[in-house]
């Protein structure tokens, strides 16, 4: 994947997540996290419609992740191919909950969106391309990390709620990117974002449950 298509980012899926481990109340966590205007309880299946990006920005904002698990059990389907939504839906037994922005669910914003668009540089970098991240705090620029890895590692991690901030790491720090090179690198000292020394909030299979939305098949 050479770079973030944004066809496919732009495309309608449906999202089925059985067994969710987070009620709509806690939408990133307990402490930190969103409310949804529709309700849902621990251990539901739950329906949601969105766009690529909604669903990718949704997932890694919420998705319980551990060691190399996803344990969520998640399956996503082009629009067109889930024909029967309509005919569930009229029926009332199938609500489906739209991750737009638009629709006013309050569990993706457009300030997710504008954050996403901006670190893919309008989606022409390439999820497995390796930058130099510099982390900095917005209430105290002087606090800030300088990490290397994949841009899809600094959106997963992004997308985290933070473990002391209590909120989602892109609303407490801004997040910038710069190329990989001896002269900008020369005597900094970059952290492996993945690495052991990397922020607490990122685990690889964040990343991988990343790759694995992005690599949806369109139909």
């Amino acid at each position: 994947m050479s770079q973030f298509n944004k066809r496919q980012l732009e495309n309608v899926f449906y999202m089925t997540v059985q067994n969710i481990t987070f009620p709509s109340t806690q939408i990133g966590g307990a402490v930190g996290g969103r409310s949804a205007a529709s309700a849902w309880l621990k251990d539901d299946t739950v329906l949601f419609k969105g766009k690529l990006k909604h669903i990718l920005a949704f997932a890694l904002m919420a998705f319980d992740v551990q060691s190399v698990a996803i344990n969520e059990l998640f399956e996503l389907v082009p629009e067109r191919e889930f024909l029967n939504v309509k005919n569930l839906t009229e029926a009332g037994v199938v609500e489906v909950i739209d991750l737009d922005p638009a629709q006013g669910e309050g569990i993706v914003l457009d300030d997710d969106m504008t954050f996403l668009t901006n670190i893919s540089n309008n989606f022409r970098l390439g999820p497995t391309d390796v930058k130099n991240i510099i982390v900095e705090e917005k209430a105290d620029p002087t606090n800030r990390a300088l990490y290397r890895g994949s841009l899809i590692n600094a959106i997963a991690y992004a997308f985290q709620v933070s473990e002391t901030g209590g909120a989602i790491m892109y609303t407490l720090y801004d997040f910038a990117l710069m190329n990989v090179g001896a002269g900008v690198s020369k005597g900094v000292d970059y952290v492996d974002i993945d690495g052991q020394l990397g922020p607490v909030e990122l685990e690889k299979a964040h990343a991988q449950l990343a790759n694995l939305i992005l690599s949806a098949p369109l139909a």
